[in-house]
């Protein structure tokens, strides 16, 4: 079939789909309909007009057209949808520690996004007034020019603090702090910019400063700046008519922020209520250990990888003592990329209250009902169904058989795609303060052996052991200084490299040039890769099946006369 025979067609499909649906309202128009009608009906189990009505919304919201063609295909979903929860529950799924964890994990989640909204929906202060609105428009359309030091601890920033109040030039710390040369040489001078493109805590800082006025050290996502403000220049002739159009952005960027400030408000409350004092030598064993192996540190369940008993306390709050074992408990929800935030005992402590904190939430929450309101029950089932959803299609395309012969021709076929890249291997040391890596590269650099460099100094332990070696990686393993790192030559050093607020030295060891893949190593890519294609049929072979044996109903008159939450409100 020709491509214009093919658009004919659609075409064609659609103008039918159109009338059919015109026809079906017709005939349904003029029937008495129960107030909450079945669409369909899978093995018994109902899908009302309601419940089609919310996902008809929420797909309207995405793809602005509405026909009888849309609505079947939505309707399709749903039946695949029940098939496939009805088919987790034949096999026990449900029952599985799997499900179990993910579910007692989303009832809190769930709960807790409940009770925050509850309490910003409460907080009168958190409303956005006109003079605000007003205020914020006056500043989104000035340009500022300032000048900041850079530091990634509190206590280096409190030390930059210090000198600047003793007379130190911002000129002369910035050529200590900065590597980039265009900051160390023009005295950490950003030139001009708008509020909005700095980090949120930054501007707030800043736009509270007079000309010429230095702040105390300022929290930011990635550290900690000492900000000096150095001109300010509103834009002129901002008119009435351009403050309507930007009005309501402005608005919901200012009702985010202030609400994101309340609960934030509301979180330190909570902190303060809790009254929390911590077990400074218990928790300097705890932090010892997460240096050296922080995911057993946080896993292990007799012990061994810390120097601490289940029993022994961290932590005492009003409600009474949380003890190693419960913190092992607790922190196992966590994710591995707030485990490795921890570079400090004072990250440990905040790590720490996090969890005091969620307890509190939960315990608040619970308290105030919100396990047992019907829309949170509600959006827990929903994810609980998407999590048994998602399991069972995992499962479909994991038994997935490719023969071997089939796998051979596809790796022939296309042997170019499986190589192994170029990839180096490098030694690293890892610091906290820009001023200690750059004292520790200059040593390397004269000479000084860099394993023994790495086990004196590195915060990442685990490589200490081996002298700092971490193996072969490929360039995007290194971020932004991937293409630095590949244009040394074995022995050579680079560096200090930030990021996530730390500094690192590279040497490299060696380099593995580029080579093909053997068929056993490529295996995998190969049948992911073909899987990857064939996936929409193997998922349509597995619905036809699970049709084919089950009872279904659908209502197409039903299915037209559904009117969406928009189209209600028109009428």
């Amino acid at each position: 079939m020709s491509m214009k025979q093919n658009q004919g067609n659609k075409a064609r499909l659609q103008r039918f789909s159109l009338v059919l649906l015109a026809t079906l309202l017709f005939v349904a128009c003029g029937t008495k309909q129960k107030s909450d009608p079945e669409v369909a009906t899978v093995n018994g189990v109902e899908i009302r007009a309601s419940e089609f009505r919310e996902r008809l919304d929420n797909l309207t919201l995405h793809v602005d057209v509405d026909n009888f063609a849309i609505r079947k295909d939505l309707l399709e979903t749903m039946i695949e949808e029940k098939l496939l929860l009805q088919e987790a529950d034949r096999l026990k799924l449900r029952r599985q520690p799997e499900f179990k964890t993910c579910s007692a994990a989303l009832q809190i989640d769930v709960m807790l996004n409940a009770f925050r909204d509850a309490l910003v929906d409460t907080m009168q202060s958190a409303r956005i007034k006109e003079a605000e609105l007003r205020r914020a428009f006056a500043r989104y359309h000035e340009k500022a020019a300032a000048r900041h030091l850079f530091a990634s601890t509190k206590e280096e920033a409190d030390a930059l603090y210090r000198r600047l109040q003793n007379g130190e030039s911002f000129d002369g710390l910035a050529k200590e702090q900065f590597t980039d040369v265009r900051l160390a040489s023009s005295g950490g001078y950003l030139g001009y910019f708008n509020w909005q493109d700095m980090d949120l805590a930054w501007s707030r800082a800043a736009q509270k400063q007079n000309i010429g006025e230095i702040s105390k050290p300022v929290r930011t996502k990635h550290g900690y700046s000492i900000i000096k403000l150095e001109d300010r220049k509103p834009t002129p002739l901002l008119t009435e008519a351009q403050f309507l159009q930007e009005r309501d952005k402005i608005d919901w960027v200012l009702q985010h922020r202030k609400n994101a400030r309340a609960v934030i408000d509301y979180d330190r409350r909570v902190l303060d209520e809790l009254h929390i004092v911590f077990d400074e030598q218990n928790l300097d064993k705890l932090y010892r250990a997460l240096q050296e192996v922080p995911e057993e540190a946080v896993e292990a369940s007799d012990g061994t990888a810390v120097d601490l008993d289940d029993e022994a306390e961290l932590a005492r709050t009003r409600h009474g003592i949380l003890t190693y074992g419960q913190f092992k408990a607790k922190a196992r929800y966590t994710s591995e990329k707030q485990r490795r935030k921890i570079r400090s005992q004072e990250d440990l402590q905040k790590f720490i209250s996090g969890l005091l904190l969620r307890d509190e939430l939960i315990r608040r929450a619970k308290a105030a009902g919100f396990d047992r309101k019907s829309a949170v029950r509600k959006r827990i089932r929903v994810r609980e169904e998407l999590f048994l959803i998602n399991k069972m299609m995992a499962m479909v395309l994991d038994t997935l058989q490719v023969p071997e012969t089939r796998l051979r021709q596809l790796y022939k076929r296309n042997e170019a795609d499986y190589v192994f890249p170029r990839m180096v291997n490098t030694r690293v040391i890892i610091v906290s303060t820009r001023g200690l890596a750059e004292e520790l590269l200059r040593r390397a650099r004269s000479g000084e052996d860099f394993a023994e460099l790495v086990r004196g100094y590195s915060l990442q332990k685990r490589s200490a052991v081996r002298g700092g070696e971490i193996g072969y990686r490929l360039e995007e393993d290194f971020g932004p200084y991937g293409e630095a790192i590949f244009a040394l030559r074995p022995g050579e050093i680079a560096g200090p490299f930030e990021q996530d607020g730390v500094y690192s030295i590279f040497q490299v060891i060696g380099f593995q040039k580029e080579r093909q893949k053997t068929f056993a190593e490529a295996r995998d890519a190969v049948r992911e890769r073909h899987i990857a294609k064939i996936r929409g049929d193997v998922l349509q072979r597995f619905f036809e099946a699970l049709k084919s044996r089950s009872q279904i109903h659908r209502d197409l008159q039903v299915l037209v006369q559904i009117q969406t939450s928009q189209e209600q409100k028109n009428k």
